[in-house]
């Protein structure tokens, strides 16, 4: 009698399992083909967007967008209110063989609203992080960089959320905690896309030497795999604000 009971009990914690399965997939049925990552494409612009600058030129960088936000993976927009970007922004001049942060020698300017935080680490040189201000459903964030010096030079903009891992942990939760229609139960990844030319391909001898001497081989682009092909950890210049160009007298 008792080995009856223990396999009704048995028999009944494996349906319920199968019932929660189901339950997940009923309403995340995506989620085998998209990874269990929502891709959310934040548009920034660049202007005057140019290959090339004469020194005394301002480069303006913004973002301004609704929240009514792209999803990558999912090819739909979802509606996402007060979501904590906090945009995280580096610049490099390369040299020939040789790099330095561009914000040390040129100037930068960013509004106090934005709660700007900066840094700076051997490897990956001077750089801030900053929040994004939500208002009347859209988000704004922008900054500028008095170009001081010629040179050869390529941004990048990620996004705190993503330099945390994604993993869950406190650095993430307030972000893993906002609710939206469709939302699934996984992690994010900021994709940081610039609009217009990028000057990528003019500058994949710079791009290729910034990946060996500050990200450690982990750059990809998706339109020239065989220039950038990442690491295990793939940092898509495509979906992190890399913008490159010329600094003339």
């Amino acid at each position: 009698m008792k080995q009856i009971l223990l396999i009704i009990l048995t028999a009944t914690f494996i349906s319920g399992c199968k019932k929660e399965s189901l339950k997940w997939y009923d309403v995340c049925p995506e989620e085998v083909l998209y990874n269990q990552l929502h891709y959310l494409q934040i548009p920034f612009v660049v202007s005057p967007q140019q290959l090339n600058y004469e020194v005394g030129d301002t480069l303006f960088i913004e973002s301004n967008f609704s929240d009514s936000i792209y999803d990558l993976n999912r090819d739909m927009y979802y509606e996402i209110q007060d979501f904590p970007f906090r945009p995280v922004a580096a610049f490099y001049k390369v040299n020939d063989n040789s790099w330095e942060s561009g914000f040390n020698i040129n100037e930068l300017l960013i509004e106090d609203k934005y709660n700007a935080r900066y840094g700076n680490t051997p490897v990956q040189g001077s750089f801030f992080e900053a929040d994004m201000i939500y208002e009347n459903s859209s988000y704004q964030f922008d900054y500028q960089i008095i170009l001081n010096n010629t040179g050869r030079y390529c941004t990048l903009i990620t996004d705190r959320y993503n330099g945390n891992g994604n993993s869950g942990d406190a650095g993430n939760a307030i972000a893993n905690a906002i609710e939206f229609e469709g939302k699934c139960p996984v992690k994010f990844e900021i994709c940081n896309s610039l609009e217009g030319d990028t000057n990528h391909g003019e500058f994949l001898t710079e791009l290729q030497f910034l990946d060996t001497a500050v990200w450690g081989g982990n750059l990809y682009s998706n339109a020239y795999p065989e220039y950038l092909d990442g690491g295990t950890r793939s940092r898509t210049i495509e979906w992190n604000g890399v913008f490159c160009f010329e600094v003339l007298e």
